[in-house]
């Protein structure tokens, strides 16, 4: 059987097997804290960053600069809070269907 990773309608992170996969998971776009599902605690993650907070963190711009402007700011921050809560936001949306 392989092992499949996916992101479920509800944007929650689910696998196939318990055990881990051996490569690592394409990371969801909005997911600041890649933990697999977009909350609104990837929201506060972003908010911090855009304000210099958490210069520190290592994640990819591609997945924080949600709506693709080169700049991580609030405003990426209040898309993926307002996705977090069901609000559709297009390019977390968008990002999702195609991944």
């Amino acid at each position: 059987m392989v092992d499949t990773d996916y992101v479920t309608s509800d944007n929650d992170f689910e696998t196939d097997s318990d055990e881990t996969p051996d490569t690592p998971v394409r990371p969801i776009v909005g997911d600041a804290d890649l933990d697999g599902s977009v909350t609104s605690a990837d929201a506060l993650i972003v908010l911090r960053i855009s304000i210099g907070l958490d210069a520190d963190i290592n994640v990819p711009e591609a997945v924080i600069d949600v709506d693709k402007d080169g700049a991580v700011t609030s405003a990426d921050a209040l898309d993926i809070l307002r996705f977090s809560v069901g609000i559709p936001v297009g390019e977390i949306a968008a990002a999702i269907k195609t991944d």
